[in-house]
């Protein structure tokens, strides 16, 4: 018994998993609900786009296009081949990132290929995020516009990893965030545009964390992260790749792209510290990388005196 196009497409439509898939033209001839989803996209939007333009959406994990090893026409499938691509981020047509893990396999026609499936996996962890969101906006620890944790759930998140560095010597690294250029986009697009910015900045950088780190935002244009089981060297490695994942995060307004750069800085606690010493630390570590000239990470070093710079 054979299986009609029209079964195949309703299966299609109505997977958990993003399917793309590109016809012997290098084009997209399908693309799923839960692409659409996952993505912003319509299938509207989708259909009849090169093969080269879609993987162009694609970065790893430090902002670098992978776009030559997701377009199978240019890195050519054999026809018993499966591709897999453990993690890489998706543009939203939003302009945040969206982390997925890929399955590329090929369609054959008496053993050449003529075709490519994608298979996109959502890694963002919708479900338990909705959640989440949901218990903290009935404790008032929620930021609307953002969809992130506020400054009230931040701080309780710090004091209460500084008790476990003091008890069980777990330590945590800290990051002061602020999007760089801030008051001038919002005084030369307005304040909606504004808080788009801020939600697309703050959607990938949520998407890059893992689950166990956590990042609100602190005020206005200031984010702060809290990242666990981190030394200094760790940290600067997570902050650039906030940094980078965001500076490829874009919002289009009309005719215009409007480009999102975040100036970083940060401090892995000790067992002395204090809530206050850990903020200003890193708070001071991400003007000094305004002040150099925006879109970078500065990583205090523990000072070699640490009474002379402990607050009371």
């Amino acid at each position: 018994m054979e299986i009609s196009s029209k079964s195949y497409r309703v299966i299609l439509k109505n997977l958990f998993d993003g399917v793309c898939i590109f016809d012997e033209n290098r084009q997209v001839s399908h693309w799923n609900a839960a692409a659409e989803d996952m993505s912003g996209y319509k299938s509207s939007e989708m259909l009849g786009r090169e093969c080269e333009n879609v993987a162009s959406m694609y970065v790893d994990k430090n902002g670098n296009n992978i776009g030559d090893l997701l377009c199978s026409f240019k890195n050519p499938m054999k026809p018993d081949e499966v591709r897999i691509i453990e993690k890489v981020f998706f543009h939203h047509k939003e302009g945040y990132r969206v982390p997925v893990s890929m399955k590329l396999l090929p369609i054959t026609f008496k053993n050449s290929v003529v075709g490519v499936v994608e298979i996109i996996h959502d890694l963002s962890s919708n479900i338990t995020l909705e959640q989440i969101m949901g218990q903290l906006e009935q404790l008032a620890m929620f930021d609307p516009i953002t969809e992130l944790p506020n400054r009230k759930y931040i701080e309780q998140n710090i004091i209460a990893r500084l008790a476990e560095v003091q008890r069980y010597g777990w330590i945590f690294g800290t990051l002061f965030i602020m999007i760089d250029n801030f008051n001038k986009i919002k005084k030369e697009y307005g304040k909606d545009v504004a808080n788009k910015v801020l939600r697309v900045a703050a959607m990938t950088m949520s998407n890059t964390l893992r689950p166990f780190d956590v990042i609100g935002r602190w005020r206005d244009e200031y984010f702060v992260a809290v990242v666990s089981n981190v030394v200094e060297e760790q940290l600067q490695i997570v902050g650039e790749r906030l940094r980078k994942l965001v500076e490829k995060s874009t919002i289009a307004i009309g005719q215009n792209e409007i480009k999102i750069t975040i100036s970083v800085g940060g401090t892995v606690a000790s067992e002395r510290d204090k809530i206050g010493f850990v903020l200003r630390k890193a708070s001071e570590q991400m003007l000094y990388a305004k002040e150099i000239g925006g879109n970078m990470v500065s990583i205090a070093s523990r000072p070699e005196f640490w009474e002379e710079y402990k607050i009371p």
